[in-house]
């Protein structure tokens, strides 16, 4: 498949940059740990794994502090982003590693750290959360040459398992009384049977129901709302739901970009409609993801996951889709939107063919949404830093570039 203009061909530039990282470690006197990646001591490429863990946490300077630290003494393991929100109280953090036992180690540890010192009964947030130690999703990097995406994912995938089985016993090591069970959800290829999304989970628990909507605000506030998880069991731990914890998803996935784009001058209802109309779900994009939350005073943005990027839209469609939508009248919309719809997929076809959209002809389509509309749609941004941007940091940090440092 053949990149997208101006774009680096994902899947050849990762091996690419995995010579590179195996090169860099020789030279800086580093173990690329061949035994732990599946490779050979002679093999250029070692796998590369990173893990984007999202704890409910964006305020409290001390907490971020503690987990800062926490991942930056994790031997084996390179911090390479770090994405605060305060709005969304919630934050990010993006670590690789050459070694699977490393990186499960490490996310381990940043997890416990966050449970043992964030309540979730105390927690308010315009973006929705199921738990403390939210999410964690383990994606392949690099791999060597003679191993496919497939076999990376199933690396992946047996470092999630692996993160989940730890993560619980760790918390039921704590006690009750520090931080009491956390039931743990798989999703990607680390679910048993494969398949099941991320948002397959979240809805099954609830995740989209706000606790408090109303015109002005979308809040999630407290505790999960659920005390027993006996309709919908966890793949790891017990039914019970410790409020003050809550429940963990961990997925392997190929590599999810972020992308939110602000809407100023709407409302929640237009935004959700939006968000709808973009999502791969509501008929729109190949491979998203999106949903509408209040992001400070007078703005709504449409959040999105762009699922396995490179294959399917990029954050410039996105951005796109939202301005072309935004820009038809409400009248005008509801006539419109199958037209719009079967015309992005056409468009979708195109873009497939040369490797997914790019995130420029995503703004602009919502821009050319929701002008006329009378709704402002805002530069979008990403969250995160692409696969090749933290592959390069990875080998700055390997090759003792200071400047790698999130």
């Amino acid at each position: 498949m053949a990149p997208h203009a101006g774009q680096p061909d994902l899947l050849h530039s990762r091996r690419g940059f995995g010579s590179g990282i195996g090169a860099a470690a020789a030279a800086s006197g580093t173990s690329a740990a061949p035994e732990a990646a599946g490779t050979t001591a002679s093999s250029p490429t070692p796998l590369v794994l990173s893990a984007c863990v999202y704890i409910s946490e964006g305020r409290c300077q001390e907490v971020l502090s503690r987990l800062e630290a926490t991942l930056r003494a994790a031997p084996g393991t390179a911090l390479l982003h770090i994405f605060m929100d305060a709005e969304y109280n919630r934050t990010g953090y993006t670590l690789a590693s050459l070694s699977p036992d490393a990186l499960t180690s490490a996310v381990v540890a940043v997890c416990r750290e966050a449970i043992g010192c964030v309540d979730l009964r105390s927690h308010k947030a315009t973006h929705p959360r199921l738990g403390v130690a939210d999410h964690v999703s383990v994606q392949p990097l690099a791999w060597p040459e003679a191993s496919s995406r497939d076999d990376a994912l199933a690396s992946a995938a047996s470092v999630a398992r692996s993160i989940g089985r730890q993560l619980l016993g760790s918390c039921e090591a704590q006690g009750k009384e520090a931080a009491g069970s956390c039931p743990v959800y798989y999703y990607g290829a680390a679910y048993s049977s494969g398949g099941r999304r991320l948002a397959d989970v979240r809805r099954a628990l609830g995740y989209f129901r706000p606790d408090v909507l109303s015109a002005g605000a979308a809040l999630w506030a407290g505790e999960l709302g659920v005390a027993s998880l006996s309709h919908f069991p966890p793949d790891e731990g017990p039914c019970q739901v410790s409020p003050r914890t809550g429940v963990a998803t961990i997925g392997a996935v190929p590599f999810v970009l972020n992308y939110n784009v602000p809407l100023q001058t709407v409302d929640l209802a237009f935004a959700r409609t939006a968000a709808k109309a973009v999502s791969e779900r509501g008929g729109g994009l190949r491979g998203v993801e999106a949903m509408a939350l209040f992001h400070g005073e007078g703005c709504v943005e449409v959040a999105c996951n762009l699922l396995d990027v490179g294959e399917g839209a990029a954050p410039a469609d996105v951005q796109a889709f939202l301005e072309e939508f935004s820009g038809l009248g409400a009248l005008s919309r509801l006539k419109v939107l199958p037209w719009l719809r079967a015309a992005w997929k056409s468009r979708a076809a195109f873009w497939t063919s040369r490797g997914g959209a790019a995130p420029a002809e995503v703004h602009a389509f919502l821009e050319r949404t929701c002008a006329p509309a009378g709704v402002s749609v805002g530069q979008g941004y990403t969250t995160g830093k692409t696969a090749e941007q933290l592959v390069q940091m990875m080998l700055a940090q390997l090759s003792g570039d200071g400047s790698a440092q999130p």
